[in-house]
């Protein structure tokens, strides 16, 4: 099955409207009578949980399961509602457990998206639907052909830009910041276990916190940006907590109350992952028996290798604690996959080394046609597990392994256990290893003319 490649009105997949929710959070609400033709909004000292779907009144229904288990009942909604932001403090809840459900990547100019987690755009509506959006440098406009066309964006006050040249529906405040944040938000049971919020969906359930501050974006994605930066980008899975609280706001006619929001992730989740994924890291060294970071030199190109199963880039670090340095001395530069043994001049390698003039690729041509279907029975190599402290022997299934490595050391490590493997199977009398004849090119070329 294909997908739309550009779908109507220039709407794309990543938009903030194409983004899955079951419930939404809320600290305001709808005080409209019947017959009013717009919203009166109304503004709550706490959340307020809803299903993300309307009622017979034309509102959001309330998920009072949800809310019952964070201790509030319909007389205390009430009561909320009716005194707004002077109402008396705790009547809802002014704390919300998460849990991240998406990692973070890597967008082309280096900086971190956030997919099915959080997401901004400035938009302005009409009674046709939304009118334009934008990023704050290019917008896409509805003409009045129904088209869209690409124009600067241009909120005001954005910086290097004179006054004149503000967007009008900005300066009339019909186009505003709009962001959402999804989670999935749980509560703790009577032994401190984490329990899923909503009853009916589990785990499954999304939970959408829409804004239209310019501030609560920037605190959000501060905490995720650090979070992302320690972790890899690696946050599913992370908990955290989403705050609000009673502040003023001056604006140019005076001073008015607001609910201010505060998400944190927490800290002793981050240091978990990140030494989940230390140890993963040094994992992925202790396979290949390469160099320990602190051994390795500035200049080594190791240093710009990137770990397979963390994505990290590999910098010399500190060694922090007994475990490491454990792992980090058996990385010593008598192993065969030393730098040091890796980097000899070609001179002083044994002359008479009966794979001279064989190529790489000879070499895994002919080991391939020896071994056949059991290449993991000749080709393999050993490690020291990290939980169990003994020898595992890794085999290798497939002769495209010795070409797969990073580009540096790790490409040269594995090249250079091809070679032993042909050399051990040269030297055991017991098998019968052929070695495939290295292709003259040159004097096949004469041959063809």
């Amino acid at each position: 099955m294909k997908r739309i490649q550009k779908r109507k009105h220039g709407r794309t997949s990543d938009s903030l409207h194409a983004s899955s929710a079951t419930h939404v959070i809320k600290i305001g609400f709808d005080m409209r009578k019947p017959g009013d033709a717009r919203p009166v909004p109304g503004k709550l000292r706490g959340f307020l949980l809803c299903r993300d779907s309307l009622g017979q009144d034309n509102n959001l229904q309330i998920d009072l399961d949800a809310m019952q288990t964070l201790g509030v009942g319909e007389q205390q909604i009430a009561q909320a509602k009716a005194g707004q932001l002077k109402a008396a403090p705790g009547l809802l809840p002014t704390e919300l457990n998460f849990v991240l459900v998406h990692d973070a990547i890597r967008a082309p100019g280096g900086t971190w998206e956030y997919p099915g987690t959080f997401g901004e755009s400035y938009e302005c509506w009409n009674k046709a639907g939304l009118f334009c959006f934008g990023d704050g440098v290019v917008a896409q406009r509805r003409q009045d052909d129904r088209t869209r066309a690409k124009i600067d964006c241009v909120p005001v006050g954005r910086e290097d830009t004179e006054a004149k040249e503000f967007c009008k529906q900005s300066v009339g405040k019909e186009c505003k910041a709009h962001s959402r944040l999804i989670l999935c938000l749980f509560s703790a049971d009577a032994d401190n276990r984490p329990q899923p919020l909503s009853k009916a969906l589990g785990w499954q359930a999304r939970y959408r916190f829409d804004t239209s501050s310019e501030y609560n974006p920037m605190r959000i994605l501060a905490d995720l940006d650090a979070a992302a930066d320690r972790c890899n980008g690696k946050l599913h899975g992370l908990t955290g907590t989403l705050n609000c609280n009673l502040q003023k706001k001056r604006y140019e006619g005076g001073v008015a109350p607001v609910m201010q929001i505060m998400f944190q992730i927490s800290e002793a989740d981050i240091r978990e992952r990140e030494a989940s994924l230390r140890q993963m890291y040094l994992e992925d060294r202790r396979v290949l028996a390469l160099p320990a970071p602190e051994e390795a030199p500035e200049t080594s190109p190791f240093e710009e290798a990137v770990s397979e199963h963390t994505g990290f880039t590999v910098e010399p670090e500190q060694v922090e604690s007994p475990e490491d340095e454990i792992a980090a001395a058996e990385f010593s530069t008598d192993e065969p996959f030393s730098e040091e043994a890796e980097t000899e001049p070609e001179a002083e390698q044994d002359p008479a080394d009966p794979l001279d003039g064989y190529s790489d690729e000879t070499l895994a041509d002919s080991l391939s046609a020896f071994a056949a279907d059991h290449l993991g029975d000749y080709a393999g190599y050993e490690y020291v597990g990290q939980k169990t402290g003994k020898t595992i022997r890794k085999p290798i299934e497939n002769i495209d392994w010795f070409f797969d490595g990073q580009p540096g050391v790790k490409d040269r490590a594995r090249r250079d256990l091809l070679r032993q493997i042909c050399r051990d199977l040269l030297a055991n009398p017991k098998v019968k290893f052929p070695l495939i004849p290295e292709m003259d090119l040159e004097a096949e070329g004469v041959a063809a003319n």
